[in-house]
């Protein structure tokens, strides 16, 4: 029985790519998101109007929403930061 656990345990799991580059747009909560991969870091940005330095959270939410569309979740550590209207989360989605 435990050979049986251990091989299973094993099997490889497939998950969807994630785009390479390009923006993404998204939407949570009947607002338009726009979310590109830039190398390990997950970029948000909202649509119309420009994210405020003090709104990471909602662009940390908005990064979970379009990881979960992707089958993933948003790096649980992700470190974001503001850059020109936009929140950079160092970890992306895994």
């Amino acid at each position: 029985m435990l050979g049986l656990m251990l091989s299973a345990c094993g099997a490889p799991v497939s998950r969807p790519m994630l785009p390479a580059q390009g923006p993404v747009g998204f939407e949570r909560d009947g607002v338009g998101y726009v979310a590109e991969v830039q190398g390990d870091a997950l970029a948000v940005s909202r649509g119309g109007v420009a994210f405020g330095n003090y709104e990471g959270l909602a662009a940390k939410r908005a990064g979970e929403t379009y990881c979960a569309n992707a089958g993933r979740r948003l790096n649980p550590q992700a470190y974001g930061h503001f850059v020109s209207g936009a929140w950079m989360f160092k970890g992306g989605c895994v």
